[in-house]
């Protein structure tokens, strides 16, 4: 049962970062959108991959999912400041 939540919520972690290449687009076509939301998702990835690094058993799939949230929250706040 714990896996199949862990996997749920790695997917859905996932998707959420994945929402946020409708604001990259965007962003690179002209329409800058605010980067507050992005910048709170970084240090929020940052806080979960810190918390799966430091376990005793180093939690993958939170690291990398928040991994990828990282990076495109980086990229969506990126390509708002290229495109200002």
């Amino acid at each position: 049962m714990n896996t199949k939540l862990g996997t749920i919520a790695s997917l859905a972690g996932i998707l959420v970062a994945l929402a946020f290449l409708d604001q990259i687009r965007l962003n690179l076509s002209g329409q800058i959108g605010s980067i507050i939301f992005p910048t709170m998702s970084i240090f929020n990835s940052l806080a979960w991959m810190s918390y799966g690094y430091c376990r005793r058993e180093k939690d993958w799939a939170l690291i990398i999912c928040n991994g990828f949230g990282f990076l495109m929250a980086f990229l969506t706040i990126l390509s708002a400041l290229i495109h200002k």
